[in-house]
């Protein structure tokens, strides 16, 4: 007499036959496998599917830039700051949280301005409020539905220190900011890169110095400073204890 095999019986089977991902190697093992290519949405700046951060003080021009990446991605340019760029869905979405719905929208029509697009690229980018949100648990059901319809190339936060104490997290602690980085990973599938934009201290007379900076070098991968000024610019690398790139 067949019996039906057990829901624990299927799965033990179907594990059974995908590899381990846990599985040790050998030194000699490791590195005789390829190095696998980094993919980049930005030049070698920014990769895909990675958090990444920009900085700077007040006035450098940080949202701007972020606003104009988004609109570059959004009308199919292959360049943006004379760096490659090269988006798979040609859409990103713009979280804003510093500015009222009216400045945003006046902002928007100026970054507009010198970028050759079609009506219909506008329709690629989407804009959200992040003050429309009383928790962070309200923002991930919505980004989760709206990933489910559609991909997004790169997803901006404005600003970061907005962000994350809609999930009760602090900037300089370490382990709440940890927490916080388990539930946003979803927003990486498909290649998405997550942008955050964070102020550095007006005081501050260093490079790097910004509040909550260690917690926020654990969150991202690649992190780009404006200094002041705003024509000046550097990449820098945090897996590399911050050693300027460029």
């Amino acid at each position: 007499m067949n019996q039906t095999p057990r829901l624990g019986d299927t799965l033990r089977e179907i594990l059974a036959q995908t590899p381990s991902q846990a599985q040790s190697k050998t030194l000699l093992q490791l590195l005789s496998e390829p190095d696998i290519k980094v993919p980049f949405l930005w030049g070698e700046i920014f990769p895909k599917g990675e958090f990444l951060g920009i900085v700077g003080k007040s006035g450098v021009n940080k949202s701007t830039f972020c606003r104009q990446l988004c609109l570059s991605i959004a009308s199919r340019q292959t360049a943006f700051l004379n760096d490659e760029l090269t988006p798979t869905y040609g859409k990103a979405m713009y979280c804003f949280s510093e500015e009222n719905e009216n400045w945003i929208r006046r902002y928007l029509r100026k970054n507009c301005n010198g970028i050759e697009y079609n009506m219909r690229d506008l329709e690629n980018m989407t804009v959200v409020n992040m003050q429309n949100f009383d928790t962070g648990e309200e923002m991930l059901t919505f980004f989760r539905e709206e990933l489910s319809r559609q991909k997004f190339d790169l997803i901006v936060i404005d600003s970061y220190s907005d962000f994350i104490v809609k999930f009760n997290a602090k900037l300089n602690d370490n382990d709440s900011i940890r927490v916080l980085k388990s539930q946003i990973e979803f927003l990486k599938d498909g290649g998405c890169s997550i942008l955050f934009n964070h102020h550095t201290s007006d005081k501050a007379s260093a490079l790097g110095t910004f509040l909550g900076a260690n917690a926020f070098k654990q969150i991202v991968r690649s992190q780009l400073e404006i200094f002041d000024g705003g024509a000046e610019w550097g990449v820098w690398d945090c897996e590399s204890s911050c050693n300027a790139l460029d």
